[in-house]
């Protein structure tokens, strides 16, 4: 029967998933939960892109709009599920959030609002300030001259202007997320499994004890 609750395990396997279990002595099913729960997630960036991992409740029309600013539903919700398989998935949403995304600033009834969103294929990144940059044409596609935020300098957009992500088209990327989503529900689910478990001085799924005797 259980000791009781397992504070420390329940930590270890929201850290990093396995962990818990293998704190608690079962160190075969740590690996596995280990390699199920990562490998999943990361088949989940395979195939949606980092767009799989947004922390974003909203998002809000381009500067350009002449009206308020619409409010569409983000994929909060699926990173709710996805935020279980630890500190990673957090990782993966910042680096989301401030290196792929641009920073637009729009002008609302309540003032200046500043919003993250991906990029448009016409547009660049600053990286110094987030914000985009457009070096073709909307229409066309066609080049057009900009000013490099690198080098100061006045040029006309190569093909290696490119925006700082591509999302993936819709079904795809549902599919990224769910797998992402999935990872995460499947390590609360070790993470519950540890916290209720209970220390070992053998691990129960190789039947051997620590010291190599036969149990």
């Amino acid at each position: 029967m259980p000791e009781g609750p397992q504070p420390v395990a329940l930590l270890l396997a929201w850290l990093v998933p396995g962990l818990g279990h293998w704190y608690l002595g079962m160190r075969r099913r740590a690996w596995r939960i280990a390699l199920g729960v990562l490998a999943m997630f990361a088949g989940g960036l395979l195939v949606g892109g980092i767009d799989a991992v947004d922390s974003t409740l909203f998002y809000k029309r381009m500067l350009s709009s002449s009206t308020p600013p619409e409010r569409v539903d983000g994929d909060m919700v699926w990173f709710l599920g996805a935020m279980f398989t630890g500190p990673v998935a957090f990782g993966v949403d910042l680096a989301h959030q401030y290196r792929f995304k641009v920073v637009e600033d729009t002008m609302t009834a309540q003032g200046v609002v500043r919003v993250r969103r991906g990029a448009m294929p016409y547009e660049i990144r600053d990286a110094r300030t987030g914000k985009a940059i457009e070096v073709r044409d909307k229409a066309t596609g066609a080049p057009i001259e900009f000013l490099d935020p690198v080098t100061g300098v006045t040029r006309l957009a190569t093909s290696a202007d490119r925006p700082p992500n591509i999302q993936a088209l819709g079904r795809v990327r549902e599919i990224g997320t769910l797998l992402c989503t999935i990872a995460g529900m499947l390590n609360l689910i070790a993470m519950i499994d540890a916290g209720w478990g209970r220390r070992r001085s053998y691990d129960p799924d190789r039947g051997q004890s620590r010291a190599g005797g036969a149990t």
